[in-house]
């Protein structure tokens, strides 16, 4: 009897999943043309090592997710990276007084980037006198990122965020 309704679940999920559109999202040629032109102005953005992230969403490698204000965010200025993140997580090493977490201005030691399908993948090797670290940041072409950052002496947090497109 609970084969039959599973089945019978099962098939009429398919059946109202092929009616009602389950599927894709098909994008009208406008959205096409506006991610098209995101991701040029993203590009260029990298290229000329000048762009912003606005960070809104947290989610630390122990303990619980949660949302940020809008006051929280990365940049890329030049050679320099500017980080201004909140850090929950556990540290293996922090110097005395607590250290600074995420929140420095620092020389990018390398920086490359990869250009694959709707987004694009920046990496970020920097370091400071707390340690060094790498930001992967992945830019999509509907103007969201997101952000991990892994560190030796700091557990790994990402956040979400948005794109920061100059007007």
């Amino acid at each position: 009897m609970k084969i039959k309704r599973t089945f019978l679940l099962l098939i009429s999920s398919i059946f109202i999943c092929g009616f009602t559109g389950c599927g894709p999202v098909k994008l009208t040629p406008a959205e096409k043309a506006e991610m098209k032109k995101n991701m040029e102005i993203i590009k260029a953005d990298i290229n000329e090592k000048d762009f912003y992230i606005d960070v809104n969403y947290m989610i630390p490698q122990r303990g619980l997710s949660a949302p940020l204000n809008s006051s929280y965010s990365v940049s890329v200025l030049g050679d320099e990276i500017v980080s201004d993140l909140p850090y929950y997580g556990e540290a293996s090493m922090v110097p005395y007084g607590g250290g600074h977490g995420l929140n420095f201005r620092s020389t990018i030691d390398s920086m490359k980037q990869r250009h694959s399908g709707d987004h694009f993948t920046i990496r970020i090797k920097t370091h400071d006198i707390e340690g060094s670290y790498e930001y992967e940041i992945l830019i999509y072409d509907n103007g969201r990122a997101e952000i991990t950052v892994t560190s030796v002496y700091l557990d790994t947090i990402r956040y979400f965020g948005d794109y920061r497109f100059r007007n």
